[in-house]
Protein backbone atom coordinates (compact mmCIF):
# COMPACT_ATOMS: atom_id res chain seq x y z
CA UNK A 1 0.00 0.00 0.00
CA UNK A 2 1.49 3.36 -1.12
CA UNK A 3 2.37 5.77 2.40
CA UNK A 4 0.34 8.53 1.31
CA UNK A 5 -3.04 5.76 1.00
CA UNK A 6 -2.07 4.26 4.51
CA UNK A 7 -1.43 7.81 6.20
CA UNK A 8 -4.44 8.94 4.42
CA UNK A 9 -6.63 6.20 6.13
CA UNK A 10 -5.10 6.29 9.24
CA UNK A 11 -5.94 10.33 9.45
CA UNK A 12 -9.76 9.18 8.23
CA UNK A 13 -10.14 7.00 10.82
CA UNK A 14 -8.90 8.16 13.52
CA UNK A 15 -11.23 11.73 12.68
CA UNK A 16 -14.36 9.59 12.36
CA UNK A 17 -13.41 7.32 15.51
CA UNK A 18 -12.90 11.23 17.30
CA UNK A 19 -16.07 12.73 15.76
CA UNK A 20 -18.55 9.76 16.33
CA UNK A 21 -21.59 10.90 18.50
CA UNK A 22 -19.85 14.24 18.91
CA UNK A 23 -22.96 16.30 18.42
CA UNK A 24 -24.43 14.73 21.58
CA UNK A 25 -21.97 15.98 24.06
CA UNK A 26 -22.82 19.15 24.62
CA UNK A 27 -21.11 22.22 25.31
CA UNK A 28 -19.08 22.31 28.38
CA UNK A 29 -21.14 19.38 29.33
CA UNK A 30 -18.71 16.40 29.68
CA UNK A 31 -15.85 16.16 32.24
CA UNK A 32 -12.28 16.38 30.92
CA UNK A 33 -11.82 13.75 33.37
CA UNK A 34 -14.20 11.89 34.80
CA UNK A 35 -12.46 10.12 37.43
CA UNK A 36 -11.15 13.51 39.42
CA UNK A 37 -14.20 14.92 38.10
CA UNK A 38 -12.54 17.73 36.23
CA UNK A 39 -14.95 20.22 34.43
CA UNK A 40 -15.02 21.05 30.88
CA UNK A 41 -16.35 24.69 31.96
CA UNK A 42 -13.26 27.00 29.45
CA UNK A 43 -15.02 25.14 26.13
CA UNK A 44 -18.58 27.19 27.01
CA UNK A 45 -15.84 30.55 27.10
CA UNK A 46 -13.56 29.37 24.21
CA UNK A 47 -16.43 28.87 22.37
CA UNK A 48 -18.27 32.62 23.43
CA UNK A 49 -15.00 34.07 21.84
CA UNK A 50 -15.03 32.34 18.97
CA UNK A 51 -18.82 32.67 18.09
CA UNK A 52 -18.18 36.42 18.87
CA UNK A 53 -15.42 37.23 16.40
CA UNK A 54 -17.21 34.57 14.04
CA UNK A 55 -20.63 36.87 14.37
CA UNK A 56 -18.93 40.71 14.72
CA UNK A 57 -15.67 40.32 12.78
CA UNK A 58 -13.49 41.18 15.57
CA UNK A 59 -10.92 38.89 14.67
CA UNK A 60 -7.70 40.79 16.41
CA UNK A 61 -9.32 41.24 20.45
CA UNK A 62 -10.88 38.34 22.50
CA UNK A 63 -14.18 39.61 23.82
CA UNK A 64 -16.13 37.70 26.46
CA UNK A 65 -19.53 38.89 27.77
CA UNK A 66 -18.44 42.41 26.53
CA UNK A 67 -15.13 43.14 27.85
CA UNK A 68 -11.55 42.15 26.37
CA UNK A 69 -10.56 38.68 26.90
CA UNK A 70 -6.71 38.51 26.99
CA UNK A 71 -6.16 35.46 29.03
CA UNK A 72 -5.19 33.18 26.55
CA UNK A 73 -3.60 33.45 22.92
CA UNK A 74 -6.12 33.37 19.82
CA UNK A 75 -5.26 30.42 17.72
CA UNK A 76 -7.94 28.27 18.62
CA UNK A 77 -10.55 31.17 18.97
CA UNK A 78 -9.84 31.97 15.38
CA UNK A 79 -9.79 28.42 14.20
CA UNK A 80 -13.40 27.43 15.78
CA UNK A 81 -14.37 30.85 14.80
CA UNK A 82 -13.42 30.24 11.19
CA UNK A 83 -14.87 26.95 11.15
CA UNK A 84 -18.19 27.97 12.49
CA UNK A 85 -17.92 30.92 9.94
CA UNK A 86 -17.49 28.22 7.36
CA UNK A 87 -19.97 25.38 8.35
CA UNK A 88 -22.01 27.31 10.81
CA UNK A 89 -22.99 27.72 14.44
CA UNK A 90 -22.78 23.97 15.94
CA UNK A 91 -20.73 21.84 18.37
CA UNK A 92 -19.50 19.84 15.63
CA UNK A 93 -18.08 22.90 13.98
CA UNK A 94 -16.72 24.74 16.70
CA UNK A 95 -15.19 21.49 17.96
CA UNK A 96 -13.62 20.65 14.37
CA UNK A 97 -9.90 22.33 15.08
CA UNK A 98 -9.48 20.21 17.90
CA UNK A 99 -10.89 17.00 16.24
CA UNK A 100 -8.62 17.72 13.51
CA UNK A 101 -6.08 17.83 15.67
CA UNK A 102 -6.71 14.89 17.29
CA UNK A 103 -6.52 12.89 14.38
CA UNK A 104 -3.03 14.72 13.13
CA UNK A 105 -1.79 13.55 16.35
CA UNK A 106 -2.65 10.40 15.74
CA UNK A 107 -1.62 9.96 12.34
CA UNK A 108 2.45 11.74 13.30
CA UNK A 109 2.66 8.68 16.19
CA UNK A 110 1.88 6.43 13.33
CA UNK A 111 4.25 8.10 11.00
CA UNK A 112 6.81 8.39 13.33
CA UNK A 113 7.23 4.73 14.54
CA UNK A 114 6.66 3.55 11.01
CA UNK A 115 10.38 5.05 10.18
CA UNK A 116 11.70 2.24 12.47
CA UNK A 117 9.29 -0.45 12.78
CA UNK A 118 6.80 -2.46 10.81
CA UNK A 119 3.75 -0.93 9.84
CA UNK A 120 1.26 -3.39 12.53
CA UNK A 121 4.06 -1.68 15.29
CA UNK A 122 3.19 1.93 13.91
CA UNK A 123 -0.85 1.31 13.94
CA UNK A 124 -0.74 -0.50 17.66
CA UNK A 125 0.99 2.71 18.70
CA UNK A 126 -1.71 5.10 16.60
CA UNK A 127 -4.17 3.22 18.07
CA UNK A 128 -2.80 3.13 21.67
CA UNK A 129 -3.14 7.02 21.32
CA UNK A 130 -6.50 7.40 19.67
CA UNK A 131 -8.71 4.80 22.34
CA UNK A 132 -6.49 6.61 25.50
CA UNK A 133 -9.60 8.22 27.21
CA UNK A 134 -7.58 11.49 27.95
CA UNK A 135 -6.73 12.23 24.14
CA UNK A 136 -10.10 11.15 23.26
CA UNK A 137 -11.73 13.55 25.33
CA UNK A 138 -9.15 16.51 24.97
CA UNK A 139 -10.05 15.63 21.23
CA UNK A 140 -13.89 16.09 21.04
CA UNK A 141 -13.91 19.71 23.15
CA UNK A 142 -13.10 23.04 21.55
CA UNK A 143 -9.73 23.48 24.31
CA UNK A 144 -6.23 24.13 23.57
CA UNK A 145 -5.22 20.85 25.23
CA UNK A 146 -5.43 18.69 21.92
CA UNK A 147 -4.25 21.66 19.75
CA UNK A 148 -1.15 22.33 22.00
CA UNK A 149 -0.20 18.44 22.00
CA UNK A 150 -0.45 17.93 18.70
CA UNK A 151 1.93 20.85 17.88
CA UNK A 152 4.36 19.56 19.96
CA UNK A 153 4.60 15.97 18.63
CA UNK A 154 4.70 17.89 15.02
CA UNK A 155 7.47 19.67 16.31
CA UNK A 156 9.90 16.94 17.67
CA UNK A 157 8.85 14.84 15.24
CA UNK A 158 9.89 17.43 12.33
CA UNK A 159 13.03 18.26 14.13
CA UNK A 160 15.54 16.72 11.95
CA UNK A 161 13.81 16.74 8.86
CA UNK A 162 12.30 20.58 8.68
CA UNK A 163 14.11 22.90 11.31
CA UNK A 164 12.60 25.73 10.13
CA UNK A 165 8.87 24.29 10.24
CA UNK A 166 9.44 23.18 13.73
CA UNK A 167 10.28 26.96 14.27
CA UNK A 168 7.03 28.02 12.90
CA UNK A 169 5.40 25.07 14.83
CA UNK A 170 6.87 26.29 18.56
CA UNK A 171 5.48 29.95 17.20
CA UNK A 172 2.17 28.49 17.16
CA UNK A 173 1.90 26.16 20.11
CA UNK A 174 2.83 30.09 21.87
CA UNK A 175 -0.06 31.38 20.01
CA UNK A 176 -2.62 28.42 20.76
CA UNK A 177 -1.44 28.62 24.92
CA UNK A 178 0.92 31.13 26.13
CA UNK A 179 3.54 30.16 28.66
CA UNK A 180 2.27 26.46 28.44
CA UNK A 181 2.85 26.96 24.61
CA UNK A 182 6.74 26.81 25.64
CA UNK A 183 7.05 23.73 26.06
CA UNK A 184 8.06 22.50 22.54
CA UNK A 185 10.43 24.91 22.56
CA UNK A 186 11.75 24.31 25.74
CA UNK A 187 12.43 20.08 24.26
CA UNK A 188 13.66 21.51 21.22
CA UNK A 189 16.46 23.54 23.33
CA UNK A 190 16.99 20.59 25.48
CA UNK A 191 16.90 17.97 22.40
CA UNK A 192 19.30 19.95 20.23
CA UNK A 193 21.74 20.93 23.76
CA UNK A 194 22.11 17.05 23.87
CA UNK A 195 22.68 16.32 20.41
CA UNK A 196 25.49 18.66 20.68
CA UNK A 197 26.92 17.54 23.57
CA UNK A 198 27.01 13.74 22.59
CA UNK A 199 28.83 15.02 19.46
CA UNK A 200 31.44 16.82 21.98
CA UNK A 201 31.88 13.64 23.84
CA UNK A 202 32.07 11.27 21.20
CA UNK A 203 35.34 13.12 19.17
Amino acid sequence: MPSWLSASLVFLSAFLFLSWGISDWSLAGPFVDPHGKIPSQDEAVYSHVALRMAEHGDWLTPHFLDRFFLTKPPLLYWLSGASAKLFGVSAFSLRLPSLIAGALGVLIVFLWVREARPWYAALLAAAALLTHDLWFRLSRLNLTDALLSTLFLAALWLLPRAPWITGVLCGLALLTKGLAGLMPFIAVCAILFLRREYRRLAL
